[in-house]
């Protein structure tokens, strides 16, 4: 975040991050010697996926070098001063295991500041990072040597330090403290509102859509105005009067959750309220894993052989990823 945005501050977690923490004190238990820690946030599939990350590290690890496991990496000064430290959740000799439970970012930066601190107490010449992305089962591997580290994290260093460095807004603005105070934000929203040229040549969709790179102008600025907006809705909620509006109670969203009863009641032929109702296929393969015992995994293929024929599945769609 700092990379991005010298004047990035930390806010306050939200539900995601939350559930990010609970995964890895989960993570972190399964290499104890002792049944999983139970947090009631993590489901099965959850669970599941961990069991895959620790499956990688057992692959992945030296032998010679022990697991080390949630150690804090620490970055000093040359006056032993500490700079900044982080959380490996798994130190393995000259090796390093991260557990991402979310997006796939840019996490070069992360890795290159905890394997220079690694560097710096072990004195390795480079180390071998390692990404477990549990909601895609993916491993991203790549070494990273001493003199690449310095430069990144010297670079984030000073530019932190310098109390005129410029707001820059990015991908991460929805995680910054400062995001409904941010100037550069609050310029691009003037920008949009007053119909102003920022950057874009026009703000007109159909030109924008006749140049590739002004609409990936667009797509980026979109948004940055999403998070400005969202920060916004979210302040909103804090404040019981505001000034050219008013608050109006909602009804909150109807459902039936006992099917066979209100099948029993309503009096319908069976046909006619089946027709009403709809199945989610996730709670289907919790109740077959419930029910008969077996994993998610075993769920999922009993669902597909028994109720392929019944399911409806939505047209695939596209989702635009930053690179």
């Amino acid at each position: 975040m700092r990379l991005r945005c010298a004047r990035f501050e930390s806010g306050p977690a939200g539900a995601a991050a939350e559930h990010g923490t609970a995964m890895h004190s989960v993570f972190a238990s399964l290499f104890e010697d002792r049944l999983p820690l139970f947090d009631s946030s993590i489901s099965e599939d959850d669970l599941e996926s961990l069991k895959w990350a620790k499956e990688q590290v057992d692959t992945l690890s030296l032998s010679e070098h022990p697991l080390e496991i949630e150690t804090r990496l620490t970055y000093s000064d040359a006056k032993l001063k500490e700079v900044y430290f982080g959380t490996g959740d798994v130190v393995n000799g000259p090796q390093l295991f991260d557990l991402k439970t979310g997006e796939q970012h840019g996490y070069w930066p992360q890795m290159a500041g905890y394997a220079l601190a690694l560097m710096d107490e072990k004195g390795y010449k480079s180390v071998d990072t390692h990404l477990l992305y549990t909601r895609y089962r993916k491993v991203y591997t790549r070494t990273i040597e001493k003199k690449q580290a310095e430069a990144v994290i010297n670079d984030i260093i000073v530019r932190a330090e310098d109390p005129g460095a410029p707001e820059t807004p990015n991908e991460y603005c929805g995680w910054c403290s400062r995001r409904l105070e941010c100037t550069a934000l609050r310029d691009r929203a003037n920008a949009i509102v007053a119909d102003q040229d920022w950057t874009l040549e026009s703000y007109r969709i159909e030109d924008i859509s006749k140049n590739s790179d002004e609409l990936s102008k667009a797509v980026n600025l979109s948004r940055l105005m999403k998070k400005w907006v969202a920060a916004v809705e979210d302040e909103m909620k804090n404040h019981e009067e505001i000034p050219g509006y008013k608050w109006r109670e909602v009804k909150g969203r109807r459902s039936i959750k006992d099917a066979l009863a209100a099948s029993k009641r309503s009096d319908l032929p069976i046909e006619a309220f089946l027709r009403a109702c709809s199945t989610s296929v996730t709670a289907l393969e919790k109740a077959y894993r419930e029910e008969l015992g077996i994993t998610p995994r075993e769920a999922r293929e009993l669902i597909e052989v028994k109720l392929s024929e019944v399911i409806h599945e939505t047209k695939p769609y596209k989702k635009l990823e930053q690179k």
